[in-house]
């Protein structure tokens, strides 16, 4: 699983055919709890490559820290035992 925020941001044309075939493309917003709750549960590591650079909002310490924290609670109910930050 391959998660982002917006699928018609993600570049596919970097990514071989036989790569994409392997690998499921889901949508989620880490600074929104809610939109995790439908991810799956069965996964085995997780990377987090997630930073808050955006212009849209001022408070860049905050939007860091809730989406580390929504992170963090999204794999505690998974059985992930690897999280490479």
């Amino acid at each position: 699983m391959c998660l982002v925020r917006d699928r018609r941001r993600f570049d596919f044309q970097d990514f071989d055919e036989q790569f994409l075939s392997k690998v499921e493309i889901m949508e989620a917003d880490l600074s929104k709890a809610s939109t995790l709750e439908k991810l799956p549960e069965d996964i085995d590591a997780a990377y987090y490559l997630v930073h808050s650079m955006t212009s849209s909002s001022t408070n860049f310490e905050q939007l860091e820290h809730t989406t580390a924290k929504n992170f963090a609670a999204y794999v505690s109910k998974t059985k992930a035992r690897q999280i490479v930050y």
